[in-house]
This record gives structure tokens, C-alpha cells and sequence, in this order.
């Protein structure tokens, strides 16, 4: 989708929600276009945003250069990490998430890699606040047995 239509359609589903918190997925190729729909998104209404790692240049997006993405969206607004390796193929680990769950504004995780082992270490060591949802509501009962907080299907 283009910016205009990825706004539009944060404009309409804020409005259809009815009151309802409303997270926009603003994860773009570059980290301007990720705070412009990251600051669209906060002024219509979004109670927070999820932002998938860019793909296109992922072998550089490690350390800092992640760090900078997810700090300065979280600069804008509460900020889930989205950790979708199978469509970005940038593959977290827990060290990266537990680096970036403690930048200001990183608020938690949509974690759809399925990996259970990711899982269990992120939440015996993630910090206070910290929210860990999953991507599959088929791994919902394994994750909430192990302490997740829900999911994001």
C-alpha cells in the first residue's frame, strides 16, 4: 500500500473501533517514512503502533542501526517491536529483543516467528511492562501457559 492509503485505512478503522484502542502497523523500508505514518497515525487516534524491521536492507540493520529505528519510532508513540521473520526476513534473537525492550517507548512485541524457545526466554527476562503477544492464535495456549501476555492475530 502506499503511505496516502496506509493512512486512510487507519482513518477508518479508528473510526470503526468506536472508542476501541486501534495499534497501526507503521514499519516502512526507511526510518522517515516509519515516523511520518508513525505521527499520521498518533494524530488520528492510534493508542500505539507495531513496526515490522525493514527487509530490504537487512543485513545493516543490526546493533545501533535497529536500535535507532525502534528508539526514534518510540520517540512518536508506544512502540511493538514486530518480529515477523518469515515476510521480513530479518530474524530477531533474544538478545536483540531484550536490547530493544529497554529503549524508551518500546512498549512490547508481536512475535510471529513461532518459536516457542524465543517465547519462554524473551518472557524469563524481559523487564516489567514489557508485553509479549503472538502472531498465531494457534499458539496462544502454549504462550499463555509460559506467561505471554495475548495475541495480535
Amino acid at each position: 500500500m502506499h503511505e496516502a492509503e496506509r493512512i486512510a485505512l487507519v482513518r477508518a478503522v479508528i473510526e470503526a473501533a468506536g472508542g476501541k484502542d486501534v495499534l497501526a502497523q507503521v514499519g516502512a523500508e526507511t526510518t522517515e517514512d516509519s515516523l511520518h505514518l508513525a505521527e499520521e497515525c498518533m494524530a488520528l487516534g492510534a493508542k500505539g503502533l507495531l513496526a515490522v524491521t525493514p527487509h530490504y536492507y537487512t543485513p545493516q540493520l543490526r546493533g545501533a542501526a535497529l536500535d535507532a529505528y525502534y528508539g526514534a519510532i518510540g520517540a512518536v508513540g508506544p512502540v511493538y517491536v514486530y518480529h515477523i521473520p518469515s515476510y521480513t526476513g530479518a530474524s530477531l534473537d533474544v538478545p536483540d529483543v531484550l536490547r530493544l525492550s529497554a529503549l524508551p517507548g518500546v512498549v512490547g512485541m508481536k512475535d510471529s516467528s513461532g518459536s516457542l524457545s524465543m517465547l519462554v526466554e524473551v518472557l524469563a527476562a524481559r523487564p516489567p511492562g514489557f508485553v509479549y503477544y503472538v502472531g498465531s492464535g494457534g499458539a496462544l495456549p502454549a504462550a499463555l501457559a509460559h506467561g505471554a501476555d495475548g495475541t495480535i492475530a
